[in-house]
């Protein structure tokens, strides 16, 4: 498969994975942080927290919080381009400059 002028075995090949989340964009969660307290909805919020903070699966989320795992997807990744707070963040972050544009 050919992309941007190499070519690639695998799927594996595009993948970057040097280094962690935290190292690639661990500046950037103060800022995240701030885009989930001022635009996250009540909902969100604690699905977030338990996500991020106390690095909990869908799965674990879901009875604490009286939720269909489903749902709890749903609220981080939004359904059929509605919603989520991952798009929130992601175009937030968009606007200030700190991810490049959608083309």
């Amino acid at each position: 498969e050919a992309h941007a002028n190499t070519v690639c075995e695998s799927l594996a090949d595009y993948l970057d994975s040097s280094g962690s989340f935290t190292e690639k964009f661990g500046h950037l969660l103060p800022m995240i942080e701030k885009i989930v307290e001022d635009y996250g909805t009540k909902r969100q919020a604690p699905v977030w927290d338990l996500y991020l903070h106390e690095h909990m699966s869908l799965g674990y989320i879901a009875p604490l919080l009286c939720m269909m795992r489903q749902s709890v997807h749903e609220v981080l990744y939004g359904r059929r381009g509605q919603g989520g707070l991952i798009r929130k963040i992601q175009k937030h972050l968009r606007k200030s400059g700190k991810l490049p544009a959608l083309n």
